[in-house]
């Protein structure tokens, strides 16, 4: 799994790495009723949809844990440094 930028937003929030505003739309959208819920994933497609399969869709998280891990590695060298450092 290759994650989108809702994914990695989401599993940022999880992580407890977001800024205020992400950490504060995530907590909105785990609080939000149905029909607000439909408006929050009107502007932020991506991030809610990443709630919604971490909600419902097992295994998820741990394919979340999996794509992120890979794209962490796929830009580091052998010392563990991006390539670019």
């Amino acid at each position: 799994m290759i994650p989108n930028e809702g994914e990695k937003k989401f599993f940022k929030f999880k992580k407890g790495q977001t800024g205020s505003f992400y950490t504060a739309l995530f907590q909105a959208a785990f609080k939000a009723d149905p029909e607000n819920l439909q408006k929050l994933a009107a502007g932020f497609p991506e991030e809610i949809e990443a709630l919604y399969r971490f909600k419902s869709e097992a295994g998820y998280w741990d394919s979340l844990g999996v794509g992120m891990a890979h794209q962490r590695t796929e830009f580091e060298d052998d010392d563990g440094k991006a390539a670019d450092e």
